[in-house]
């Protein structure tokens, strides 16, 4: 069970990116709470890309969403200039929430909505996110790869 897909880096095409994971992920069993968890980590990392990678710029995107050993695995690929977003420092979770600056939850959602999550280097220019979740829901609490 495989779906890819590939559209303009736009915010317009988050929905059919999150109903390409969701349509797989439902197909493999998963409960609305797995759907939901990996349906909102693709959100936030292709929102990533699109704000800061590719920022005033259009660029491709490419999905793909498959079952394998029975985890939903997400590639999400793009032609951004490369950016690691693991080596992106977490939000300090600790200030209170009026003193917080405006973003830099993204890869702290994704990682706490999947069970791990992967950078590489595109060959030939930009970034490959690799993100797994179990179709079981349960997940250890903060996965951190």
């Amino acid at each position: 069970m495989r779906q890819h897909i590939a559209l303009d880096a736009s915010i317009d095409s988050l929905e059919a990116l999150r109903n390409t994971v969701a349509s797989v992920a439902r197909r493999a069993g998963a409960t609305e709470v797995v759907v939901g968890a990996i349906s909102l980590a693709v959100d936030e990392a292709v929102t990533n890309v699109i704000l800061h990678g590719y920022g005033s710029h259009h660029g491709p995107i490419e999905l793909t969403a498959e079952v394998e050993a029975g985890e939903i695995v997400v590639r999400v690929a793009d032609r951004a200039p490369l950016f690691d977003p693991l080596a992106a420092p977490a939000p300090d979770m600790h200030t209170p929430v009026e003193s917080r600056r405006i973003g830099g939850f993204g890869v702290y959602l994704i990682k706490r909505n999947v069970d791990s999550f992967e950078h590489a280097g595109r060959p030939g220019g930009g970034n490959i996110l690799t993100m797994r979740r179990r179709i079981a829901e349960q997940m250890s609490v903060g996965a951190e790869t």
